[in-house]
């Protein structure tokens, strides 16, 4: 005999308790967060590729740059049901942690120029945190 815990006449019910159940534990789908991670991944990833230029001749711009991920960071926080990408931002800004944008920014102003081998190892792994903010939100119930 073939048992089925859920009757064939209502697989309708087991979507929707699905459904409702992810929407409890995961924030919606947000365009501008998105896009605002894309367009930083874009910013940060060029700022970096002048890291074997003096810092002084890039300081404006990443300046610039540290207040636009400072915002996405505080933005993310902000948003319900948003604490697995709340964190990834997090990470984006500590300026202490490897892999971190603003991690590269303030080591390239203490050393003042940087090796293009190190320059190409940080835009990877910093490309490897935005790629995962970026999913993180694209896997997000859209509305």
């Amino acid at each position: 005999m073939n048992y089925s815990p859920i009757p064939h006449r209502r697989p309708w019910l087991l979507a929707l308790l699905l459904a409702l159940t992810m929407s409890a534990c995961v924030s919606l789908y947000d365009a501008f967060a998105y896009q605002q991670a894309t367009a930083l991944k874009v910013e940060t990833l060029d700022l970096m590729r002048k890291g074997t230029e003096p810092f002084s001749q890039h300081e404006t711009r990443a300046e610039d740059l540290r207040l636009k991920l400072l915002k996405a960071c505080e933005y993310e926080k902000s948003r319900p049901k948003n604490s697995e990408s709340a964190q990834m931002w997090r990470i984006m800004t500590d300026s202490t942690e490897a892999g971190s944008a603003l991690g590269f920014v303030e080591f390239w102003k203490k050393k003042g120029a940087l090796s293009p081998a190190f320059v190409r190892e940080s835009q990877g792994q910093v490309g490897q945190n935005f790629d995962r903010v970026i999913r993180l939100e694209s896997l997000k119930l859209k509305k």
